[in-house]
């Protein structure tokens, strides 16, 4: 099965208006949108906690899902329950059961910015607050290519990562984007980014020196 995760998925701009609501009250902020969603839940476990779900792949998108399709998941908003703006997340499956799982919320740079303290305190809540500081490359290989500062959980076989991406030098607009995302340890992606394509060791502090200043995008 080929992975959902792509640098161009960063800046969507295709978005459903989703109403999925779990009817128990999250246990923490990321959760107003994932609904305790997590690696190695089941399918069927999934669409309980997402109804509103959709299949990603367009062919499948007015197929209502069923365990008997157990594919990759998409839910998106216009303003999601979390954060208050465009926002969507991919769910992989495998084995009917999640085995990747990305969440991007995208807007205007200063709004975006606004929201970095609350993102990244529920990722500190929801994960705690023993994460590697790594950097990877958004859009490698294009003109818009920027080395980004990367929180780093290792948690029994599952990695996440969460991080902001600013607008590049050249980017056509002045669009920003928050980044959360989890993997099976030894996903081939995670290789990719950090082993076989890694941030030199001075773009990788500068990136953090950046989200880390006094006058940068807030940090907790």
């Amino acid at each position: 099965m080929k992975p959902i995760f792509c640098f161009s998925m960063l800046l969507c701009s295709l978005f459903f208006f989703g109403t999925a609501l779990a009817d128990e009250a999250p246990d923490n902020d990321l959760d107003r949108m994932l609904h305790g969603v997590r690696l190695n839940m089941s399918f069927e476990e999934c669409l309980k906690r997402l109804p509103d779900a959709v299949y990603s792949d367009a062919a499948s998108r007015n197929t209502t899902p069923g365990p008997q399709k157990p594919d990759a998941l998409l839910i998106a908003y216009g303003a999601d329950p979390f954060l208050g703006v465009h926002a969507f997340a991919n769910i992989g499956f495998q084995d009917a059961r999640i085995y990747e799982l990305v969440a991007v919320w995208s807007d205007d740079a200063k709004d975006i910015e606004a929201r970095c303290r609350r993102f990244f305190k529920a990722l500190d809540e929801r994960h705690g607050t023993a994460y590697e500081k790594k950097s990877l490359f958004v859009f490698p290989g294009s003109d818009q290519q920027q080395a980004v500062a990367v929180r780093v959980w290792q948690e029994a076989d599952t990695v996440t990562l969460a991080f902001y991406t600013p607008p590049g030098e050249n980017a056509p607009s002045q669009k920003a984007s928050l980044s959360f995302a989890q993997f099976k340890t030894g996903a081939s992606f995670l290789d990719d980014v950090f082993v076989n394509n890694p941030v030199p060791e001075e773009q990788a502090t500068e990136a953090w020196e950046k989200m880390e200043k006094p006058n940068a995008t807030p940090l907790p």
